[in-house]
């Protein structure tokens, strides 16, 4: 991320943040990325339910 500090420098110029430096990635390397997190994400989302479930006895 980048802030409004980094975006100016020190003679009041700013630069271009979709310029020549970018990183890009593409779609189907970022599912993969994100694969993980989104997995463990529904399944922490599930025990969390579970668990409130068995200790206040309410079923969904």
């Amino acid at each position: 991320m980048t802030s409004v500090v980094e975006m100016t420098d020190e003679e009041g110029e700013t630069r271009d943040p979709f310029g020549d430096d970018c990183i890009e990635v593409e779609e189907s390397a970022m599912r993969k990325a994100a694969f993980p997190a989104v997995y463990l994400g529904r399944l922490k989302t599930r025990l969390d339910e579970f668990a409130t479930a068995v200790t206040y006895g309410h079923n969904r």
